[in-house]
């Protein structure tokens, strides 16, 4: 049977790369716990996919892990009335990588708001010559 053989397709591809897969995850996100979860939605989607899929099944896995991870990476500005505002962003906050130096973890990011409702706009200035927002 066709759903047999894709059972097996997807058992053998996660007997292989599953422990790889963990470790991106893990990484991503900064905890096993966190790892897990972010794991577990990204396989309900390669696993929805998986018929119709073409090409790399784990690069496709990567992918999807990485969009994930971003996502919980942005915040709501609905209601955040229009001016000049200064975000931290940390690096390695939770110091899951090995650095040589963390004096380079912390930096503040200037970020512009305005626009009216339903057509805001956000402006983030060049930083050290690297343009967020190539034209």
């Amino acid at each position: 049977m066709a759903n047999d053989r894709v059972v097996g397709e997807l058992e053998h591809f996660l007997a292989e790369r599953a422990d790889h897969l963990m470790r991106t995850a893990v990484l991503l996100t900064g905890s096993h716990e966190a790892g897990q979860d972010l794991l577990q939605a990204a396989l309900e989607r390669l696993i929805r996919h998986w018929g119709t899929r073409r090409g790399d099944p784990e690069g496709y896995l990567r992918r999807t892990l990485y969009n994930l991870a971003v996502a919980g990476q942005s915040f709501d500005i609905t209601g955040v009335p229009n001016g000049t505002y200064y975000i931290q962003v940390i690096a390695n906050p939770l110091h899951v990588l090995h650095e040589t130096t963390t004096g380079n973890d912390i930096s503040v990011r200037k970020v512009i708001l305005n626009g009216t409702k339903g057509h805001r706009q956000v402006n983030v200035p060049a930083w050290h010559g690297i343009d967020p927002e190539p034209r």
